[in-house]
C-alpha cells in the first residue's frame, strides 16, 4: 500500500478543525463525501465506561444513544447517511459540501471510497488492537487518518494491501 500522495504533513485532524473542513479536504483529495447523522443524545457515562472496560458490547452501548435522525428506535445512531443514497449523493463539489455542513454543522463526514483506495479499520477499544495499530504504523507509511465515532482509527491508502 502507498500513502495518499497528496497528504504531505500532519494528516490527523487538529482540535480546532470542524466537519466542513474535513469534508472539503477529502473532496480535494478526490474522495467523495456525504453527511452522516450525529448522535442526538449520547449514551450515559455509565454505559460508556462499561463499554470501554469491555463489559458491554458495542451494540449494547449504542442502544443507549439516540440518533439525531429522529427515527424512534434507530439501530445505528450516529452512523448512517443523512442523504437518500450514498452512491448517488456523495459529492466532490465544494458548494454542495458547504451547503450540507452549513445547514447541519454537527453532521459527521461519510466517505465513498474511490476505486483503488483501501481503508484499514482498527477498533482501538478492543484488547490488543492498539498494539497492532502501533505495529502497523511502523510497517506502513503515514497516510490520511480519521477517528471513528467509537474512537477507533481508520487509515486510508491508495492501492491494495501487499
Amino acid at each position: 500500500m502507498t500513502s495518499i500522495s497528496h497528504v504531505t504533513d500532519n494528516v490527523s485532524p487538529a482540535a480546532d478543525e470542524n466537519a466542513l473542513t474535513w469534508a472539503l479536504r477529502y473532496a480535494a483529495l478526490g474522495i467523495p463525501v456525504f453527511p452522516i447523522f450525529e448522535i442526538g443524545v449520547p449514551a450515559s457515562p455509565d454505559v460508556v465506561a462499561r463499554y470501554k472496560a469491555g463489559a458491554l458490547a458495542k451494540k449494547g452501548a449504542t442502544a443507549d444513544a439516540v440518533c439525531a435522525c429522529g427515527k424512534p428506535g434507530c439501530t445505528s445512531p450516529g452512523k448512517h447517511p443523512a442523504v437518500a443514497s450514498t452512491k448517488d449523493d456523495a459529492s466532490l463539489d465544494p458548494e454542495q459540501i458547504r451547503q450540507w455542513w452549513t445547514a447541519q454543522p454537527n453532521r459527521h463526514v461519510g466517505i465513498m471510497m474511490p476505486p483503488g483506495y483501501v481503508a484499514v479499520d482498527f477498533d482501538t477499544e478492543k484488547l490488543g488492537v492498539p498494539e497492532r495499530l502501533a505495529a502497523f504504523r511502523v510497517a506502513y507509511p503515514p497516510t490520511l487518518e480519521q477517528q471513528s465515532g467509537a474512537g477507533g482509527t481508520h487509515l486510508i491508502y491508495q492501492g491494495a494491501p501487499e
